[in-house]
């Protein structure tokens, strides 16, 4: 499945010489919606459903980030918190033979997958973080998308 996944965003962009593939580079082109449906599905089928929502959330967070930050840019870029300036590495030749890798990450996400005969094999080193940690909802609700994480490690902690 991943390999599927796969075809269509390495046969239009690693033919080409890249071998890295920022998110916001494929956004920019003409065919930007279909590129980064594509990245998405690969995070879809690598990560399981609770996995992929946490992702997309974090990665949505940046948005209320930069609302909380006063929509304020620096760095010579138009916007301080970028929601797809993410990237996509791709360690040996992706396939269904062979050990190969590939690397997604960006603010407060780094993921990793190693895979060898086409199944994924390790996915270490992994880094999820939410900024912020919590946010308001409509309702009495608040957002934490890493909120079990977070309470483990303040229970284990106080213990």
């Amino acid at each position: 499945m991943i390999e599927r996944c796969l075809t269509s965003l390495i046969l239009t962009n690693v033919r080409n010489g890249f071998t890295r593939l920022p998110i916001m580079w494929v956004a920019s082109r003409r065919d930007e919606s279909s590129q980064h449906r594509m990245v998405h599905k690969l995070l879809a089928t690598a990560l399981s459903e609770g996995g992929y929502t946490t992702v997309s959330t974090i990665m949505g967070l940046e948005n209320v980030l930069d609302r909380l930050e006063g929509f304020v840019a620096e760095f010579e870029r138009e916007r301080e918190e970028i929601p797809m300036l993410y990237w996509i590495s791709f360690f040996g030749n992706p396939g269904d033979t062979g050990l190969w890798s590939w690397r997604f990450g960006g603010h407060h996400v780094s993921l990793n997958f190693t895979l060898s005969a086409g199944e994924i094999i390790s996915t270490t080193p992994c880094f999820l973080g939410a900024d912020p940690a919590n946010s308001v909802l409509l309702g009495p609700h608040l957002l934490r998308p890493l909120a079990a994480a977070e309470d483990l490690a303040r229970d284990s902690y106080i213990r």
